[in-house]
């Protein structure tokens, strides 16, 4: 009997706690540049006969985050706004779910009939879509929803609301029309799931300010990994892992990274412990003329704001998650003090930019005139997941 122990620098991981407080898990990135793409999803096999289904889906923009069910594949298609997408295995159609003008829509899951997402116009707002009826609705929310995330199981829906607590799991029940907050924690709630029957709910929850063994892209992080051979046994014949011990573990690349390492005894017995961590941009900001929560920033609706940060280093323009960055209409109170923002630019629409000498991301914002005497909460999330927050009041 082989035991295998992989250990990614768990002194690290303190160490970095500290440093890395505001950096959250981050996915590989991925290029949403305008291009041509190919989305491949593979059918099952069963005793009698192999089934295989190659969906080839050619189109201008992004074909991302596929999900499947049933008879059902549907994905995310990012071609300057963001829409979800379903193929029928059985029709073969390739159809999308209806628009809202100048929304764009996230998928989160799929399950029978109906596709679940979150919808960012105003506010983020968890939708469903029945493929039986064709019909779009929305779940109840208050004026200012925040609800990410939502995913199906049985009768149920689960998602993450942001106006309540730090984040809780909320469930609502189709058959009832009822919502119930399963989690009521100050702590941090993240990535529902939901058991096929709907009767059993899971979610992470972040206690503390770090969750996750994370690395800066580039750092350099020495592979830490011994192998042992139980009492008795025959021996240790091997123990590899895929740097040799002491080595730089990769973190070339931004996201989720795997780290195996296998031992073998003397008698042929082999196991493998396998251990995760995340590389992630090193984010910081907001700069000057966007102030950081809890500061309220006051603006003049209809203006352009350079909402400006850094990731050390360009990154390339093809960093923010579909549908980011977005805003919400929050409560606010009008007598509460801010900082008036003095810095606008000329601009007819949102954009982003990169400037190499200050080594800065320039996000320019083009505000609503609609939004005057209103406040608003802008959420600028990344390709990976993370996301970060600040807070307007316009007049």
């Amino acid at each position: 009997m082989v035991q295998c122990y992989a250990l990614l620098l768990y002194l690290q991981e303190l160490v970095v706690a500290a440093t890395f407080a505001q950096k959250f898990a981050q996915r590989e990135e991925t290029s949403y540049k305008i291009s041509l793409r190919r989305l491949v999803v593979r059918g099952e096999r069963d005793p009698f006969s192999v089934k295989v289904h190659c969906l080839l889906i050619y189109r201008l923009g992004d074909q991302t985050d596929p999900h499947v069910n049933g008879n059902l594949a549907v994905y995310t298609n990012s071609n300057g706004s963001s829409q979800i997408r379903y193929y029928d295995f059985v029709t073969t159609a390739d159809n999308a779910i209806p628009a809202a003008p100048g929304a764009n829509d996230i998928l989160s899951d799929v399950f029978g009939n109906l596709i679940a997402f979150s919808r960012v116009t105003g506010g983020t707002t968890a939708m469903l879509f029945d493929v039986s009826t064709n019909t779009v609705s929305e779940v109840p929310h208050g004026p200012s929803p925040a609800q990410f995330s939502p995913v199906l199981g049985g009768n149920k829906v689960a998602f993450i609301d942001l106006n309540s607590g730090n984040g809780d799991i909320i469930v609502f029940d189709l058959s009832t029309s009822s919502l119930v907050n399963v989690s009521l924690s100050p702590e941090s709630d993240d990535s529902p799931s939901l058991s096929p029957s709907g009767t059993a709910v899971v979610w992470e929850r972040c206690v503390g300010s770090n969750c996750d063994i994370l690395y800066i892209k580039g750092q350099s992080v020495a592979a830490d990994f011994s192998c042992q051979d139980e009492t008795g046994g025959s021996g240790l014949a091997s123990c590899s892992g895929p740097v040799i011990n002491g080595d730089p573990i990769d973190t070339s690349t931004v996201g989720s990274h795997s780290f195996s390492v296998t031992a073998t005894d003397n008698a042929g017995n082999s196991a493998t412990a396998i251990n995760t961590y995340n590389v992630v941009y090193d984010f910081n900001g907001f700069f000057q003329p966007v102030d950081n929560l809890p500061t309220l920033n006051i603006a003049s609706a209809g203006s352009s704001i350079p909402v400006k940060f850094s990731l050390s280093g360009n990154q390339g323009l093809a960093i923010f998650a579909a549908g980011f960055p977005a805003s919400s209409q929050n409560q606010c109170d009008a007598s509460e003090p801010g900082v008036v923002i003095e810095e606008t630019v000329n601009a007819g629409s949102s954009s982003l930019s990169y400037n190499a000498t200050a080594d800065q991301y320039s996000y320019v914002w083009k505000t609503d005139r609609a939004w005057k005497g209103t406040c608003r909460m802008l959420v600028v999330k990344f390709n990976d997941g993370s996301q970060h927050f600040a807070k307007f009041r316009f007049r």
